[in-house]
């Protein structure tokens, strides 16, 4: 079933003013084309495929093992999923197989062995408003050498009136995600005319072989999730289809319940009507807005941190537009946050940036080039002009993964995955591709 996309889916940091211990690496690649002093530059150049395909998302799972999946430019819904064990020197296409014309809407991979994907069943029926969703979950064990699939379908009548589902333009798979190999959480986003949105959340406890509805959801649309544990998971997203503003929630008992979370300053002399005090500035509490990006990312049940990007001077999109995105930190899962370490120029709600070994890592533009920003616990640093102007939206498709503060995969414009094993000092391109 495919309406605008896919008809898809399931039975379903205030801030310490201590000195800036910033660290600026360029990006590089083991052969750069050119050099300045002090700086390596990452090539263009071009990757097998380029013009044709694009790498939609991937992950570092553990050192040297990592998915990438790859699709046909503005084609995504015909997905490969290609895996390496030897950080891209080889590759394997690890696609659950598709027969009967099905398509691949949605993969997560718990650890080295153990992922599940979404299919999308193809539609029997020739109503102009359907009243099915069939699908399948594909689980692996031995990292895609072999799956298994259990069918589920989804009677649209359980979530929408007839009238509805006449309106009903767009239901897609979002998200599937697991805690540990048998509690898990399914998203599906839904659009219907002129203005309405949301989402539904299906839930596993016996390894994505059953699904049941999730209790109370808020049902945020174009959010994201975390599962942490069996019990404790994360989404973020609109509520109000007139805002941009996102909103976050926690459930601690499973999705029975949900709390909408307001992170909330420590310290009131770097605030002012809610809003952040750039260091030598000044925020306009009637211009000035910020907002939770994503959900947060734990390193364990207890610690995580959270990112909130707080912004001056205009609309999205806006030249003179200034970001400030704040990092919280939490040591009791959530229940508290305190504000940890801020970038300033730098456009958190946009730019991909990730935390591991408690180093806050995140990509921006330096004299033009790609650098990779280490910021310490404590922190206060400037990204740079170069990152408050219109050019920082040119990092807005660039993605993180990094195991350690030293190991990560660095995704590009969709088009190039590079590793490095330093930190950022030096940089491989690789090119996931079946041999």
């Amino acid at each position: 079933m495919r309406t605008g996309r896919a008809l898809l889916v399931t039975a379903l940091t205030l801030l310490a003013l201590t000195p800036a211990r910033a660290i600026e690496l360029p990006s590089s690649t083991v052969s750069p084309t050119k050099q300045e002093k002090g700086e390596t530059i990452i090539p263009k150049g071009t990757s097998p495929g380029e013009g044709d395909e694009q790498l939609d998302s991937m992950k570092l799972l553990a050192p040297g093992i990592g998915c990438v999946q790859r699709c046909l430019v503005d084609q995504c819904d015909d997905r490969t999923i290609f895996w390496t064990s030897d950080n891209g020197a080889h590759w394997r296409n690890i696609t659950p197989p598709l027969t009967n014309k099905s398509s691949l809407d949605a993969f997560f991979f718990l650890d080295a062995r153990r992922g599940w994907a979404v299919l999308e069943q193809p539609q029997k029926e020739s109503t102009r408003a359907p009243t099915k969703l069939r699908l399948a979950i594909a689980m692996t064990d031995n990292a895609g050498g072999t799956w298994s699939e259990t069918s589920l379908t989804l009677l649209l009548t359980n979530y929408f009136s007839k009238e509805e589902i006449f309106t009903l333009f767009d239901l897609s798979v979002r998200e599937i995600a697991f805690a540990d190999p048998l509690h898990g959480w399914l998203t599906l986003s839904f659009w219907m005319f002129p203005h309405v949105h949301g989402s539904f959340l299906l839930i596993t406890s016996d390894g994505g072989r059953t699904w049941k509805d999730a209790d109370s959801f808020p049902s945020p649309n174009l959010g994201d999730m975390i599962l942490v544990t069996p019990t404790e998971g994360w989404i973020s997203g609109l509520i109000d289809p007139e805002s941009a503003q996102n909103s976050l929630f926690v459930t601690r008992n499973g999705a029975k319940s949900w709390q909408e979370l307001s992170v909330r300053p420590v310290n009131t002399e770097l605030w002012q009507g809610g809003m952040l005090l750039p260091s030598g500035g000044k925020l306009n509490a009637q211009g000035a807005s910020c907002d939770v990006s994503g959900v947060p990312m734990f390193s364990d049940s207890a610690h995580g941190f959270l990112q909130k990007d707080c912004s001056e001077g205009g609309n999205f999109g806006d030249q003179d537009l200034m970001h400030t995105t704040v990092l919280f930190a939490t040591v009791d899962g959530g229940r508290t946050w305190k504000s940890d370490r801020r970038i300033r120029n730098f456009l958190g709600s946009c730019n991909s940036s990730t935390v591991a070994d408690s180093v806050w890592l995140a990509p921006i533009k330096r004299n033009g080039h790609l650098a990779l920003l280490h910021v310490e616990a404590g922190a206060d640093v400037d990204a740079g002009a170069d990152n408050g102007s219109m050019s920082r939206y040119s990092l807005c498709s660039t993605q993180l993964s990094f195991i350690s503060s030293s190991q990560g995969w660095m995704l590009k414009d969709g088009s190039i995955i590079q590793f490095t094993a330093d930190g950022g000092r030096t940089w491989k391109t690789i090119w996931p591709t079946a041999k």
